[in-house]
């Protein structure tokens, strides 16, 4: 069994190949969004948020033979655990890295933190793109600037209200949005400065950035934390080749 971390598109991309070579797959996701989204591929799906334990018991339970690591760029946790569990179980795993561009004219910082204390020296509202997770790092700034975009699940809505959040401030939606409803929003609510991810194409990066240049609002870009992963591809059909 091709064990498939999941959460991702790509991670659904990769498995749909898979099981269009026959192979048998089984993906792991931590939400009820993301079960969703994968049920229809015709593989196994398991929703649990996998420790190392689970992760061991996962293996022995579905005899996972390969562990395809397909899990967002930012859950680096996830794949630490992935790596050090697949070692002990003298498992192979592959990481599948999403390639993204080079914005020129964005800020990349290091981390929310650093968005937050550069943000403080600035005026004009802010529309946050970073998650729901890790919204209310952005609460030490004056609340009234910011407008928070997250997916459209109770459990999102949720940290955002619980974070501080006034109902007007939280924007839900699913999928990736055209230049043109960005901007529209952009300019609908005087966005001066957008705070994302170094997600990727399939975050809907470029949309954003391309939206920001036209209604003239600041990127702040949080970088793409680095792992050394033993196997890397950023290609599907290479990668399934492989298996």
């Amino acid at each position: 069994m091709i064990w498939i971390i999941g959460g991702t598109s790509n991670a659904n991309d990769i498995a749909q190949l898979l099981v269009e070579k026959n192979q048998r797959v089984v993906i792991s996701v931590t939400t009820g969004y993301g079960r969703e989204l994968v049920e229809k591929l015709g593989c196994d799906v398991i929703q649990d948020v996998l420790d190392a334990e689970k992760m061991q018991l996962f293996i022995e339970k579905h005899e996972v033979s390969l562990i395809i690591d397909a899990s967002h760029p930012f859950a680096t946790e996830v794949s630490k655990t992935a790596m050090e569990i697949a070692s002990q179980c003298q498992l192979k795993y592959i990481r599948f890295e999403r390639p993204t561009p080079v914005f020129e004219k964005a800020r990349y910082v290091e981390s929310y933190e650093a968005a937050v204390d550069y943000l403080k020296n600035t005026q004009g509202n802010v529309l946050i793109t970073t998650g729901s997770k890790f919204c209310g790092k952005y609460c030490t700034l004056n609340m009234e600037r910011l407008f928070v975009r997250v997916l459209s699940t109770p459990e999102s809505v949720g940290q955002c209200t619980k974070a501080g959040y006034k109902p007007y401030q939280i924007v839900t939606m699913t999928g990736v949005l055209s230049v043109q409803e960005n901007l529209k929003f952009m300019r609908e609510n005087d966005i001066r400065f957008l705070v994302t991810k170094d997600s990727g194409s399939e975050g809907g990066l470029p949309e954003k950035i391309a939206a920001a240049e036209a209604g003239g609002a600041e990127v702040l870009i949080i970088s793409r934390p680095r792992l050394q992963y033993p196997v890397v591809f950023s290609d599907y059909n290479e990668l399934a080749e492989l298996v």
